[in-house]
């Protein structure tokens, strides 16, 4: 009887505490982070993240700070965050242009400092960084859909330049 006193009294201990003083529950091994992510100046393009703890379970109720880094970002550094849903998904919508790549580019960290996993290339139909999808962008996308490959113009991301891209350009020319 008596250890079931203390039992129930720790347990209600532990719920009382704030939820700040509860460990963060997300582990970099088995959250899911986009290796490449691509973002408009309008801020109309989203980036999902899965974050699990050590056992592979989901983590609600994170807060998590996606922190873009690149000096070849319009409006960087900037940090946006967001906050896991029941299944550990977190979703942003960076407002930013331009396309790079780079270790650390692009951070995911959650409310206790620790980083969850990093995106290494940034795509934007806002090619040249000016935070407007204008016909500069168009000049630039126009070079690599007509002659070589280039990374920054292939915005689903699928190793080809395609009609698929196009529309995507098109869809945020103005932004």
């Amino acid at each position: 009887m008596k250890s079931t006193i203390i039992s129930f009294t720790a347990l209600a201990l532990i719920c009382l505490l704030p939820i700040s003083a509860k460990a963060q529950c997300g582990s970099p091994a088995n959250s899911s982070i986009p290796n490449w992510i691509v973002v408009c100046p309008l801020g109309d393009v989203t980036t999902t993240v899965v974050i699990r703890d050590a056992n592979n379970v989901p983590c609600p109720g994170q807060t998590i700070t996606m922190s873009l880094n690149g000096n070849c970002l319009c409006n960087a550094p900037t940090n946006v965050t967001a906050t896991t849903n029941n299944a550990g998904v977190a979703t942003f919508a960076p407002v930013s242009g331009g396309c790079c790549n780079g270790p650390n580019l692009v951070t995911y960290i959650d409310a206790s400092g620790v980083v969850l996993g990093v995106s290494n290339w940034v795509i934007s139909p806002d090619m040249d960084a000016s935070c407007l999808v204008s016909l500069g962008d168009v000049a630039l996308f126009s070079g690599a859909f007509y002659g070589a490959y280039s990374r920054c113009a292939d915005f689903s991301g699928d190793g080809v330049i395609s009609l698929t891209d196009v529309a995507f350009l098109a869809q945020h020319y103005g932004h």
